[in-house]
C-alpha cells in the first residue's frame, strides 16, 4: 500500500507530483480469504485520488521578481513580449536612459527573456532577477 501511495503522489491528480502531503492509514479491513494484495494496491490509488481531489489540491509554480532596463524606443516591444509570456509588469518608471520595468515572471520563462532581450533592445537591455515565491498555476 505504501508503494501505491508514493506512486499516486508522484503522478498527482493532474499529472504533477504532489508535495507537502501527509497520508495516514487509519483502518484496514484485510481478510486473507476475500482480499489480495493487488486489491489493496488498486483501492489505495482510488482512495488517494478521491482524497486529493476533495482536498482541493492546488498547483503552484516558482516565480522570480525582475527589474529590466530598456532603451526608450523599445518599451512597447519589451512590454508586449513580457505580457505575452505571462509576466506581470507591475511598475514602469521613466529614467534618463529609457525605462525601468519591475514585475514578476514564472521561473520557467526567465531563460526565454534572456534569449530575446538582446534582440529587442539592440543589446542595451539589462535584466536582474531574484526568487519571489510561488504563484498558483491556472489549469
Amino acid at each position: 500500500m505504501e508503494e501505491s501511495v508514493h506512486d499516486g503522489l508522484r503522478a498527482g491528480p493532474r499529472g504533477w507530483a504532489v508535495s507537502d502531503c501527509v497520508v495516514t492509514l487509519v483502518r484496514s479491513g484485510f481478510s486473507s480469504v476475500f482480499s489480495t494484495a493487488g486489491d489493496f494496491r488498486a483501492l489505495t490509488r482510488i482512495v488517494l485520488d478521491r482524497a486529493l481531489r476533495s482536498a482541493g489540491t492546488r498547483l503552484y509554480e516558482p516565480c522570480l521578481a525582475y527589474e529590466l532596463e530598456a532603451p526608450g524606443p523599445t518599451l512597447a516591444a519589451v512590454c508586449g513580449r513580457l505580457t505575452a509570456m505571462g509576466a506581470a509588469v507591475e511598475e514602469t518608471v521613466a529614467t534618463a536612459e529609457g525605462w525601468l520595468l519591475r514585475g514578476t515572471v514564472a521561473a520557467r520563462g526567465a531563460a526565454g527573456v534572456e534569449r530575446w532581450l538582446p534582440g529587442l533592445t539592440h543589446g542595451e537591455g539589462i535584466w536582474w532577477t531574484r526568487p519571489a515565491g510561488d504563484r498558483p498555476m491556472v489549469p
